[in-house]
């Protein structure tokens, strides 16, 4: 990922929208549901968890996925929660104050990550989770949750 990027008001719905949803369908379902949709998600490269109406043609499918290669310690639906309650929050946050979110994109493509982690100390270990959007076509979103190896982020004198 490369260049960082300043966002449109549409960009700006499109992250709100996001953590409503991620909200919605991991934080605020019922355990027994929650524990079954995060058992899909490690289960499978990405899966729909919604669709959006569009005015003109077919709805917007709207995808989720979940990259934890590089996280470390014990890794169970009640600690994925709280890694995505504290960047739901984040996010939110932001959002509510007017904060400018920066995103870092990739080039010459529609995905980007937003630049606000959610770092997160359990057992002494931390992880850190971001959220990358990926407007891979007109009628699919795909919703990137990535757990990243801290170090990445020390800044170096």
């Amino acid at each position: 990922m490369s260049d960082k990027i300043e966002f449109s008001v549409d960009t700006k719905d499109l992250i709100q929208n996001s953590i409503q949803l991620l909200f919605d369908y991991l934080i605020n379902s019922s355990k027994h549901e929650g524990n079954n949709r995060f058992k899909k998600l490690i289960e499978s490269d990405r899966h729909v968890i919604s669709e959006m109406p569009v005015e003109f043609g077919p709805p917007v499918q709207i995808m989720l996925s979940l990259d934890y290669s590089e996280f470390k310690g014990e890794f169970d639906f009640t600690s994925f929660k709280k890694y995505l309650a504290q960047l739901v929050g984040l996010l939110a946050m932001a959002l509510e104050n007017g904060e400018e979110l920066l995103l870092r994109e990739e080039k010459n493509t529609k995905r980007f990550l937003v630049e606000l982690a959610a770092p997160v100390d359990a057992d002494e270990q931390q992880n850190i989770l971001m959220l990358g959007i990926n407007l891979q076509s007109a009628s699919v979103v795909a919703l990137e949750l990535m757990f990243f190896e801290p170090s990445q982020f020390i800044q170096k004198p």
